[in-house]
């Protein structure tokens, strides 16, 4: 099937005019199509021209991410709908005797029971990203070595420069995604490989092909206490459809479950996910020592992201702050971390924090001569900063990568469920769709050079093209580098209000630069941002026409296209998490910042509403926003918190992050300014652990 012709004339006048404004979003939807129309569309999505080498993003490319987002949503579903899977049975959420019969018209289903259904549903899905995570670690470790060392920084050499590009980092790499999952996922997202593709798995990384064919139980790190290596169940939740005794809890304490612990067969040592931290920690401790391999977070400038050679051996090189972690761990830490070993990450930031405190460690550290020892000294802020960033490599993550990946794939899910249920795959419109938002994009990323130091964030459809960009990694990085002289990263963890308030600003500075709104959605919360900005000085002068570029986003029908719960230019809020201020004080502050912001969001509802009203139109009601997860109904109370439906109990909790000192997750004392928490602090442009630059999404 050729282009529509409509998707033709709009490629066409994008080339010729690249200042042009985007085309507005087609009104066809899939729901409006017969089967030949959806086979033709089939037809054409299953021949998209993705190149082996991406230079930029194109509107296949993003097709083909969309493909790849709706294989990753029909194994989920397929996934979370297999009854029984690991002895996890809907059965035990029906009374005794009535079976499941209920299922088969979940309609009478009373809301109760949908909920504890979707609970079900949602540990079988817990349970196979966590097993899906070790089994990457699997592959990951399946390809040959060649760490990079501290020497290697100091060197102007490729190994260091273009460390990416090295084993095993360089198959992910320098090999584009989207070519790969166009091949392999067929129309109907199936994931369809060879069998001498699966054999070749199987004997690389010695597992199943098949997750759920792969042993339920799992090696975990000797005891601490006697060595004893350990082989733990997968999940205790599971049980016999027809077992008399009650249904274990949803919680559970096996390796891939909320509550993580098992006991030490040999000399009964209750073992925590704790020990799997600091057994990760200790083993890179030993690295560096034994090795020279440099701590996480001390490799890459955190201001820019990118690799920074260190100064000729001499006083610069003794006293560089990227490298202090490595340093104060190798002259003063290691004595106060093996006997006994911490049992805690928490433990491990006091030592640290004991530490720091001690001026005259510091200055032996940091090589201060006798001259120069009654001196005050102050570590400087690059050094707290990358104690800090080397420090967020393990709170909550017990993986030899930087991101714990079970919790990121479980934030990313809820992307990837809000691209599914748009459905721009299945509309005539989709190329149309793709050329609009990477114009977007541009403009997002044109945003993010202007305002170097200000939190961008994206909606949907600019996040569609941001993800997509990224899947080309090294693609990605050569543009941002060029275009920013940095390297932005994509935050994975930002606190909702933050969320919110940066949202505000971009929605406010794109309509500014562009004359167009941004949030083209009429929720609730989109209604209520457009008048924050609307009302500033400068949305009062001709140049600018805030009211009147509002006024044309509904007299144009634009308005119409974009419904409260599934517009694609709503908020991108996948990576909110809620922050808990563990100091008092502070706490207060940030209580009473939420409030001022929540009463803003109030008044500027209530002024659109009445605008609305004038002109002939209704807002939807601020108090009902419900979202359906496994077919049970969640309230939210705003679109850009995290969902209430992640905060369950079959998992750890991936939405959450602690700020302020003495806490699990915490920043350790005197390495941090108060306002970063785990997975949320680094002290770069955006704020973001190892983030850089000025956006998050």
């Amino acid at each position: 099937m050729g282009k529509p012709e409509k998707v033709d004339s709009v490629a066409d006048t994008a080339q010729s005019d690249a200042d042009a404004a985007p085309p507005s979003y087609n009104a066809t939807l899939a729901t409006n199509m017969s089967p030949e129309d959806v086979d033709q569309l089939n037809l054409a999505f299953s021949s998209l021209e993705v190149p082996l080498v991406a230079e930029t993003v194109t509107a296949d490319i993003c097709l083909a991410h969309l493909k790849l987002l709706f294989a990753f949503q029909s194994l989920k579903e397929a996934v979370g709908y297999t009854d029984g899977l690991w002895q996890i049975h809907d059965s035990r959420v029906f009374p005794a005797g009535k079976g499941t019969g209920g299922l088969q018209d979940t309609d009478k289903l009373d809301d109760e029971t949908k909920k504890n259904l979707s609970l079900l549903r949602e540990k079988r899905w817990a349970l196979y990203v966590a097993r899906a995570a070790d089994r990457y670690e699997a592959w990951w470790n399946s390809f040959p070595k060649n760490p990079l060392l501290e020497q290697d920084m100091a060197e102007d050499t490729a190994k260091y420069t273009s460390f990416a590009s090295k084993p095993p980092i360089k198959n992910p790499w320098k090999v584009e995604l989207p070519p790969l999952v166009n091949d392999a996922i067929d129309t109907n997202f199936n994931y369809k490989v060879s069998i001498d593709c699966m054999a070749t798995w199987e004997k690389t990384t010695s597992r199943k092909w098949d997750n759920a064919n792969d042993s339920f139980s799992k090696t975990i790190p000797p005891c601490p206490k006697c060595g004893a290596k350990n082989a733990v169940p997968w999940s205790t939740c599971g049980a016999a459809e027809d077992s008399q005794n009650e249904s274990p809890s949803l919680v559970g304490h096996g390796y891939g479950d909320g509550d993580f612990q098992a006991s030490c067969r040999n000399c009964g040592k209750i073992l925590k996910r704790d020990y799997l931290e600091v057994f990760k920690f200790t083993t890179d401790v030993k690295n560096l020592l034994a090795h020279q391999h440099p701590m996480p977070g001390t490799i890459l400038n955190s201001w820019i992201g990118m690799t920074k050679q260190l100064p000729p051996p001499g006083p610069n090189r003794d006293t560089f702050q990227r490298t202090f972690p490595n340093r104060i761990i190798r002259y003063n830490l290691r004595s106060r971390l093996y006997k006994p070993p911490p049992a805690s990450m928490n433990q491990v930031r006091k030592i640290i924090e004991t530490v720091l405190a001690d001026s005259d460690v510091i200055k032996q550290v940091e090589r201060v001569t006798a001259k120069d020892m009654k001196k005050k000294y102050r570590l400087g802020k690059d050094a707290r900063v990358h104690v800090r960033k080397m420090m967020s490599r393990y709170w909550g993550n017990s993986s030899p990568f930087a991101l714990e990946l079970g919790g990121a794939v479980l934030r990313q899910g809820i992307f990837t469920e809000k691209m599914y249920k748009l459905d721009w795959l299945h509309s005539p419109a989709a190329r149309e769709t793709m050329i609009r938002l990477i114009e977007k994009y541009n403009r997002f990323t044109d945003i993010m050079k202007k305002y170097p130091y200000k939190i961008a964030v994206p909606t949907l459809d600019v996040d569609l093209a941001w993800h997509t960009h990224q899947l080309s990694p090294a693609s990605y990085y050569e543009s941002m580098c060029s275009k920013m002289g940095i390297f932005i990263d994509h935050d994975d963890k930002i606190g909702e209000d933050k969320l919110s308030t940066s949202f505000e600003w971009t929605s406010k500075v794109y309509q500014e630069l562009y004359g167009e709104v941004y949030s083209e959605c009429t929720c609730w919360y989109c209604e209520s941002v457009r008048p924050i900005h609307s009302s500033s000085i400068a949305s009062k002068l001709p140049i600018f026409g805030s009211k009147k570029d509002k006024d044309n986003f509904y007299q144009s029908g634009r308005a119409a296209l974009c419904p409260p719960g599934n517009s694609n230019a709503h908020i991108s809020a996948h990576n909110s998490v809620r922050v808990v201020e563990n100091d008092s004080i502070r706490s207060q502050i940030n209580n009473r910042l939420h409030l001022l912001h929540q009463k803003r969001l109030e008044d500027n509802y209530e002024k659109a509403r009445k605008r609305a009203k004038k002109r002939g139109r209704d807002l939807p009601p601020r108090d009902e926003y419900y979202y359906y997860y496994w077919g049970a109904p969640y309230l939210l109370y705003a679109p850009y918190v995290y969902p209430a439906y992640c905060v369950c109990p079959v998992y750890y909790d991936t939405t959450t992050v602690s700020s302020g000192s003495g806490y699990y997750g915490a920043c350790a004392a005197g390495t941090c300014g108060g306002t970063a928490a785990a997975g949320a602090c680094g002290g770069t442009h955006a704020g973001g652990c190892g983030g850089n630059g000025g956006a998050v999404g």
